[in-house]
C-alpha cells in the first residue's frame, strides 16, 4: 500500500507554515495491537525545509503501511527542541489546536466551527462512529486549526489550556489534550480493520487563529465551574477526581487516561512505581468490562503509564532560574498565601490604592494603567517571581499555584497585604516639598505615584530649590504633588 504524497503535502504545508527552521519534528509510528509498543522513531529537522520533511514522512507512512502487523503512523503536529525525546518538557514550538471527535463527531465539529470558525484541516481519521439512536455510520474527525504565531515558552500551556477546553466542550479524546500527543496523519493507512486511508476531508488552508483570541473563546464556551449538570463536556473539561478516573477503569468505560491520571496521582502522592502498580492492577481486575485483547493490552502497559507519568515528573523538576522557592501545602494554604504575599510586597507594580491592590500595565497605546488585581494575575506573578514547588521524594517538583492560595492572598489577608502605597500617574516631573523638582521612571517611594514618559528639564541641582518656590503657572505644576490627579482602579 502506499501513502498519499499529495495529502501529506498539502497537510505539511497548511500545518507547519510558521514553524521555525530550527528544532526536530518527531515522526513516530506504533503498533496498534494496543500495546503501544514503538515502531519506529525518525526525529527529522527543520532546516532542511518542508520537501525534505514531507520526504521522511512519505517514507515512514510507507513502511507503517506495509508492516505485516498494524502500525498507526502519528507524529506530533509540533517541533521539539532535540532528537532524543518528544516529551512535553522538549516542545520547542506548538503549531494547532487539535481536537480528535471520536464521538458525535459532526456535531463536535459544528460545535467548535461556531466557536473557532472553519478549521484549516478536517481529518477523516479512518475510523467510523455509530449513532446508537439512529444507526447513523460517521467518520471520525480530527479538527486543526494552525496558530498564526506558534505557541512558544509560557505560550505552550496556554495552547494546552485550550485543547483542553475545546475536548471537554464536545467530549473529544482526553488523551490528545498534550500539545506533544501523536496523532494520526492523513496520507497514512489506518490499519485496525480493514485498511482505510486516512485523509483529509475539509481544507481552508488560509485559515488561522489567534491563540489569545482562541482561548479567550473557548473559556466563555466553557460551563461555568461548579455547574451540577453531568454532560460529556462539563465532565471533561477539568481533571476528573481520583473516584471518577477509578469508576472509568472498574465500568470499562475507558482505560488508557484513566490509568495514565491515576499513575501520575499515585507518583504525585509520593508513592513508588513499583507501589504504583499495584493498585492499578487491582482497578484493572475488579472491572465489569470484557476481558479482551484491549483489557489485556492496558493491564500490560501499566509499568509504561508509571514510567511515563514518572518522565512527565521530571520535565517539571523545579528549574536552576535563580528565582525564590514557595512550597506548597496543601495542609496549610494560609501559610502559603502569606509567604507569597511577602514576596509581592516587595515588587513595585503590585501596589495599594486604599482600596485594593493594583498592578500598574502599560498598553499598547504605551499609557499606562492602574487595574484593579485579579485571582488570574495573582497566580501568573507568583510564576514570575518564584518557584512553586512541592516537596516530593522525586525531588523539588514544580506545580500550577492553585487558585484557592491565590483567592486567599486577596480575600483572606486584607490588611496585611504590605503593599507599598498607590497614589496615582504622573507623565510630569514631581515637585518636592522642598521645592526640588525631579524626574523619576516607574515607582517613585517619595510620592507614592507611578512616573511614566517623564521629560528631563535641564534645572541645574540645587538651584530649583535656591529660587523662589515655583507657582503652578511657572511650570505647570501643583504646589501640592499631583493630589488632585490621583489614579485609582
Amino acid at each position: 500500500m502506499e501513502p498519499s504524497r499529495d495529502q501529506i503535502e498539502i497537510f505539511v504545508e497548511g500545518l507547519f507554515r510558521h514553524a521555525s527552521p530550527q528544532g526536530y519534528v518527531s515522526l513516530r509510528a506504533f503498533h496498534e495491537d494496543g500495546s503501544n509498543k514503538t515502531f519506529r522513531i525518525t526525529p527529522t529537522g527543520l532546516e532542511g525545509g518542508l520537501k525534505f520533511l514531507m520526504d521522511a514522512v512519505e517514507d515512514d507512512a510507507r513502511r507503517a503501511a506495509n508492516h505485516p502487523k498494524p502500525i498507526v503512523f502519528c507524529p506530533p503536529i509540533a517541533v521539539f527542541t532535540n532528537r532524543e525525546h518528544a516529551r512535553e518538557c522538549d516542545l520547542a514550538e506548538g503549531l494547532a489546536l487539535s481536537v480528535e471527535c471520536d464521538q458525535q463527531p459532526e456535531q463536535a465539529k459544528a460545535k467548535l466551527d461556531q466557536i473557532l470558525g472553519p478549521a484549516t484541516f478536517v481529518v477523516a481519521s479512518g475510523g467510523k462512529w455509530t449513532d446508537a439512536a439512529t444507526g447513523e455510520i460517521q467518520d471520525k474527525l480530527h479538527l486543526h486549526w494552525r496558530l498564526c504565531v506558534p505557541a512558544r515558552g509560557a505560550d505552550l500551556a496556554k495552547l494546552k489550556q485550550a485543547r483542553n477546553l475545546a475536548t471537554g466542550l464536545v467530549g473529544g479524546d482526553p488523551s490528545n489534550k498534550p500539545v506533544c500527543h501523536p496523532i494520526r496523519w492523513p496520507g497514512s493507512w489506518h490499519r485496525k480493520a480493514a485498511p482505510v486511508l486516512c485523509q483529509i476531508k475539509e481544507q481552508n488552508p488560509d485559515q488561522e487563529i489567534d491563540l489569545a483570541n482562541a482561548l479567550a473563546a473557548l473559556t466563555t464556551a466553557a460551563p461555568p465551574k461548579g455547574n451540577s449538570g453531568k454532560s460529556n463536556a462539563s465532565s471533561s473539561a477539568s481533571p476528573p477526581d481520583w473516584s471518577e478516573q477509578m469508576q472509568r477503569v472498574i465500568s470499562g468505560e475507558g482505560y488508557h487516561a484513566a490509568l495514565a491520571s491515576l499513575a501520575m496521582k499515585l507518583l504525585l502522592s509520593g508513592m513508588d512505581g513499583s507501589a504504583a502498580n499495584n493498585p492499578l492492577r487491582a482497578l484493572m481486575e475488579a472491572t465489569t468490562g470484557p476481558r479482551d485483547n484491549r483489557w489485556l493490552a492496558r493491564y500490560n502497559d501499566i509499568p509504561r503509564a508509571i514510567s511515563t507519568a514518572r518522565a512527565k515528573i521530571e520535565c517539571n523538576m523545579k528549574p536552576d532560574n535563580g528565582l525564590p522557592d514557595l512550597v506548597i501545602d496543601d495542609r496549610d494554604p494560609t501559610a502559603v498565601a502569606k509567604a507569597l504575599a511577602k514576596l509581592i510586597a516587595a515588587r513595585d507594580d503590585f501596589l495599594f490604592n486604599g482600596n485594593a491592590p493594583v498592578r500598574v500595565a502599560v498598553e499598547a497605546d504605551g499609557m499606562p494603567r492602574a487595574i484593579e488585581v485579579t485571582t488570574e494575575a495573582v497566580r501568573v506573578l507568583a510564576h514570575e517571581i518564584c518557584n512553586p514547588i512541592k516537596k516530593l521524594k522525586q525531588g523539588d517538583t514544580l506545580v500550577a499555584l492553585k487558585t484557592d492560595i491565590a483567592n486567599i492572598y486577596l480575600h483572606g489577608l486584607e490588611g496585611r497585604w504590605g503593599l507599598k502605597p498607590f497614589r496615582g500617574i504622573t507623565t510630569a516631573p514631581i515637585l518636592g516639598d522642598d521645592g526640588s523638582i525631579r524626574s523619576a521612571s516607574g515607582y517613585d517611594a517619595a510620592s507614592g505615584l507611578w512616573c511614566h514618559n517623564i521629560p528631563a528639564l535641564g534645572i541645574p541641582n540645587g538651584q530649583a530649590s535656591s529660587r523662589r518656590r515655583p507657582h503652578s503657572t511657572d511650570c505647570a505644576l501643583p504646589s501640592e504633588p499631583f493630589r488632585s490627579r490621583t489614579v485609582k482602579a
